[in-house]
């Protein structure tokens, strides 16, 4: 009776290592296409885009940092609180959105 299944059956081939990294690849490459896709849908749906804020000198990498340190004293931010008011939209590390918020005493 088990020669009978055992014939039936089809024979399964173990994977080989190239296989095991090929498919983890297509796995991860898949995963961060997700994720991309994801961050670009949620970043074009977002009301903090719709805030105004500083937009000439972001660079993608590093956003407004080099801005934010450049400035003594806060000057920079103060620069842009007159600007464009207590709330405003800046850009993070990576081109990750960012949003300022300040309240007057």
């Amino acid at each position: 009776m088990t020669s009978v299944l055992l014939g039936v059956l089809p024979s399964v081939e173990p994977w080989s290592s190239r296989r095991v990294v090929l498919a983890a690849s297509s796995y991860y490459l898949a995963y961060r296409l997700c994720r991309f896709a994801y961050a670009y849908w949620s970043h074009t749906r977002s009301p903090l885009r719709k805030l105004p804020g500083p937009c000439g000198d972001a660079l993608w990498l590093i956003g407004h940092t080099r801005s934010l340190l450049s400035g003594e004293n806060m000057d920079t931010q103060d620069n842009w609180l007159n600007t464009y008011g207590g709330t405003f939209s800046l850009r993070g590390l990576m081109g990750g959105g960012a949003f300022k918020s300040f309240k007057s005493h």
